[in-house]
C-alpha cells in the first residue's frame, strides 16, 4: 500500500473507525491515488462496513479505475456479496463503460 493516502490504507485494511475519523476530518472520499478510489479498494477487499461508510459519506459509486473497473465490478469479481449488495442499493451502475476516459478522473 505504499504511495496511498491514509483513507486508502484504512479502506484496504478494513479499519472502520479509522475510516470514520478520516472522513469526519475531511478526507476526500473520491480521491484517486494511482487510479483507485478508497471505495474501490474497500470493495475489492470485501470490507462491507467500510463500503457502507463511504457510501454514506457520498462516495461516487460509479467511478472507474484505469483498468475500467468500478467498485461494483471489482466486488463482483472477488465474490464479495455484501459489498455488491450495498453498492447496488446505492445505485451503482451494472453497465461497464466501453471507454474509461469519461468516468475516470
Amino acid at each position: 500500500m505504499s504511495g496511498k493516502a491514509p483513507l486508502h490504507v484504512a479502506a484496504y485494511h478494513g479499519r472502520v473507525e479509522e475510516v470514520a475519523v478520516l472522513l469526519a476530518d475531511g478526507a476526500n472520499v473520491d480521491e484517486d491515488v494511482n487510479g483507485d478510489t478508497p471505495l474501490l479498494i474497500a470493495g475489492e477487499q470485501g470490507h462491507d462496513e467500510v463500503v457502507l461508510r463511504m457510501i454514506t459519506a457520498k462516495a461516487s459509486v460509479n467511478l472507474y479505475n484505469k483498468a475500467g473497473n468500478s467498485p461494483l465490478v471489482v466486488a463482483c469479481e472477488k465474490g464479495h456479496a455484501e459489498c455488491v449488495a450495498k453498492l447496488l442499493d446505492a445505485n451503482a451502475s451494472v453497465i461497464r463503460p466501453t471507454s474509461t476516459k469519461a468516468s475516470h478522473r
